[in-house]
């Protein structure tokens, strides 16, 4: 599984952290929660 790390620096963000922010802003999850549902929801 790709980290965030990795996913937030292939789209340009010099900060993970930033990321995260911005993520949960708009989604209303952190990435690692979007990711658990998305991951239950699909078993």
């Amino acid at each position: 599984m790709t980290q965030v790390t990795q996913i937030a620096l292939e789209y340009g963000f010099s900060s993970p952290s930033y990321f995260s922010t911005l993520f949960k802003r708009l989604i209303g999850s952190t990435p690692l929660e979007y990711r658990n549902a998305v991951q239950k929801s699909s078993v």
